[in-house]
């Protein structure tokens, strides 16, 4: 038996936010494994929903307003801009065991039936749509990873009886309604609208902005412009709302300083230290996560605040159970193995096909690695393998 996994492809609806350009190296992988025993497992923000023009088109409404008015639309509008990649995961499908575990950007397909109804119905057969997928065989669980990530998992506001977005996803639905459409005025150049946001580290967004300023006369300041959007979505009630509910001691500060101090410098301290905060818990806190369950002889894999609007079932499972965690959601390929007693236990990230902008040198970079992971136990034991292809450097 074998399995493969891979996670955050985010794969999009065709509009400026779609950064998927890899339906044939996809349709190629699932040819590869064709003719063997193999599963499938899709590790989250497998759909870019949270980027999505039907989600832009509500605003920026609580989620209950979401889950009532997203309509199937917006699953037609991704599959029919990638058909060739959707049609043979629906052949693969037909013939092999698939699951498409959710992320922080496609949970709506978890939280919707009508988005999974309309799936399911456009590629002609019913894929597992699940919030985590336990491999008793192997006891290995599976899960995106959002869970351990503060910033990017929902919330619930006990005083108002409401699930709160994820920091992560409000603030990009954010910048996408206000930024871009400022962008859009002024008919900047499409690469500035793609990759704004896949700039790796987050700490470096502005430096990247000033970058492209120099590149490109856009006839306004690109870093002051998003940093004063960024500060306005700080100030707003789902915002503060948010910061309430998760750091009820840092609100009070972070309401003192934006309102009564304000300016862009203050601004733009306040962006770099929420970016970097998003990118130590996207990154460094999965992993310590996980090293902390596959170390401990026993203890709870989750916590009840991990899995708020998730299924609670998660919340049965014990350190012993667990013998290896697979995650995705830093966008960080990793494996890494663990004594625990006698046995050993493993850490594996299955990264992204996500494209990354990082600097290098004095030049940034736009870098996409295909990243996967396949396991294998024919040979009577677990043989774990993470493939890492670098595909578009420009």
């Amino acid at each position: 038996m074998k399995r493969l996994f891979l996670s955050d492809l985010h794969v999009g609806d065709g509009t400026a936010k779609d950064d998927f350009e890899f339906d044939e190296e996809f349709v190629k992988l699932l040819e590869t494994f064709e003719a063997e025993d193999v599963e499938l497992i899709i590790n989250g923000d497998f759909l870019e929903i949270s980027k999505s023009r039907c989600l832009k088109k509500l605003g920026l409404v609580p989620l209950s307003v979401v889950f009532e008015r997203l309509e199937p639309e917006v699953v037609d509008d991704i599959v029919l801009n990638h058909e060739r990649l959707f049609k043979k995961l629906a052949e693969f499908a037909k013939k092999k065991k698939v699951y498409y575990v959710v992320g922080n950007h496609d949970f709506y397909m978890l939280k919707m039936d009508k988005l999974r109804r309309r799936f399911w119905e456009l590629l002609g057969v019913r894929i597992p749509i699940c919030s985590h997928v336990y491999l008793d065989d192997w006891k290995i669980l599976v899960f995106h990873g959002h869970q351990f990530d503060v910033t990017n998992r929902l919330s619930f506001d006990a005083k108002s009886r409401e699930l709160l977005p994820p920091l992560g996803d409000y603030a990009a639905r954010y910048m996408t309604i206000h930024f871009d459409d400022l962008l859009y005025t002024y008919n900047v150049p499409e690469d500035i609208l793609k990759n704004y946001d896949n700039v790796k580290p987050a700490t470096d967004t502005v430096k990247w902005l000033e970058y492209v300023s120099k590149a490109y006369n856009v006839g306004l300041d690109l870093v002051e412009e998003w940093t004063k959007t960024f500060v306005k979505m700080l100030k707003t009630p789902i915002a503060k709302r948010w910061m309430k509910v998760n750091y009820p001691l840092m609100n009070f500060f972070s309401n003192f300083f934006i309102n009564n101090f304000g300016g862009l410098k203050l601004g733009e301290y306040i962006v770099r230290a929420v970016d970097k905060l998003r990118r130590l818990r996207q990154s460094d806190v999965l992993y310590k996560r996980s090293k902390k369950v596959l170390i401990r002889k026993r203890g709870k894999v989750f916590k009840k605040k991990d899995l708020v609007g998730f299924d609670e079932e998660m919340l049965e499972y014990d350190s012993r159970d667990v013998n290896g965690l697979i995650l995705g959601h830093s966008h960080y390929s990793d494996l890494r193995f663990f004594k625990r007693g006698g046995d050993t236990t493993f850490y594996l990230n299955t990264g992204t096909w996500w494209p990354v902008v990082s600097k290098r040198g004095k030049v940034f970079h736009r870098i996409c690695e295909l990243t996967w992971a396949l396991i294998d136990d024919s040979k009577g034991k677990l043989e774990i393998e993470l493939h890492t292809r670098v595909r578009t450097i420009t």
